[in-house]
Formats: structure tokens, sequence, C-alpha cells
């Protein structure tokens, strides 16, 4: 792991960190995905998915400059591409998901 020296400050992050934060963003992908998914109303769900892009750009940008400080070639960190592979599809397996409960009647998804 590279060790990165700014204005006499260590700002390397531990692997176990970056783990954490990796997980993080991924249930926060889900959150998003599933509250997009349970809504029914075309309006809702559009200014939700309007909202969640918006967010995610910046989100993703944060996620992909933290990897990319840690490991310059992250193609060549397997975690770290497995990590970027279910970050990216987090919301739109958890839209499905969503969409899938909320259609059958089943369960009641409360997101608080």
């Amino acid at each position: 792991m590279p060790v990165e020296i700014m204005n006499g400050h260590d700002h390397s992050v531990s692997s176990q960190s970056l783990f954490a934060f990796g997980i993080a963003m991924i249930l926060h992908g889900i959150i998003d995905g599933l509250l997009i998914g349970v809504f029914k109303e075309v309006e809702e769900i559009t200014l939700l998915a309007i909202t969640v892009i918006i967010h995610r750009i910046p989100e993703g940008y944060t996620v992909g400059l933290t990897f990319y400080k840690q490991e310059k070639n992250l193609l060549a960190n397997k975690g770290h591409l497995v990590f970027f592979i279910l970050y990216v599809l987090s919301s739109p397996v958890a839209i499905i998901v969503g969409a899938s409960v909320q259609n059958s009647g089943g369960l009641t998804i409360v997101i608080v």
C-alpha cells in the first residue's frame, strides 16, 4: 500500500478502513436502490432516480479516487475490482429487488 505524505501528514488508509468504506458504499447503494424500487408512482420514481443519479456522481468520484490513491494500478488488485463491480451494481439490482417485492404485495420495506 503506497504511503502518501502531504504537509507532513500521512494520508494513507489502512486496508481495514478501505474495506469498511467499500462495504459502506455498497450498502448505501443498496438502500438507494431499494428506496427507488418500492415506489409505484412514476413522478416519485423519476424524482428519486434523478436525485440518486446526481448524488452518485460525486460519490462515485470519491469512491474511485479513494481506491485509486491506495493502489495506483486498480486492475492489479482483484479485491478492489470486485468492490467496484459490486458498487456499480448495488443500486440497479436493489431497484429490481425493491420493485419485485412491491409488485408481489409481499414484504413492506421501511427505510428510516
